[in-house]
């Protein structure tokens, strides 16, 4: 026995696929800026972590230098060190110039408020982050006078 489709039935079907295929391209258009500034940040945080490393020495003008590089997400991310040294953590201040001694593990985290907009229905703030650990590569002897 053969099922027969009415004409209305049919356009129903149809529009209710292009309305699914819509919805998922919406989606896919909000979530995919979301990915793009997630690998951004752990891009720029593993290259401050690398600089620090090599260096063995931080400065805001090198974070500044890498934050410029990534435009407009670098200006407006949020970065922070925490050296980790003899089992305590403590927060440097970006704003010296401080020397990190040999084989001394560090953190850099990077934050970056997001504003995701799904479809011009809900507006939502989203705080992205990133980590990269590293290792100061530098022996700073200290000099006594």
């Amino acid at each position: 026995m053969k099922k027969y489709k009415l004409k209305g039935e049919m356009y129903i079907d149809t529009m209710i696929n292009v309305l699914i295929i819509c919805i998922v391209l919406t989606l896919c258009l909000s979530v995919l800026p979301i990915l793009i500034y997630k690998y951004q940040l752990d891009v720029m945080a593993s290259q401050i972590s690398k600089n620090i490393s090599v260096d063995g020495i931080y400065s805001s003008e090198q974070i500044r230098d890498v934050q410029n590089s990534f435009g407009e997400v670098g200006k407006n991310a949020d970065i922070e060190i925490i050296l980790k040294k003899d089992g305590k953590s403590e927060t440097l201040d970006i704003d010296s110039n401080n020397r990190i001694q040999l084989a001394d593990k560090f953190t850099v985290v990077v934050r970056y408020d997001f504003n995701v907009n799904f479809g011009g229905m809900t507006k939502r703030d989203i705080t992205l982050s990133a980590n990269s650990t590293g290792r100061s590569e530098v022996y700073w002897k200290e000099l006594s006078y």
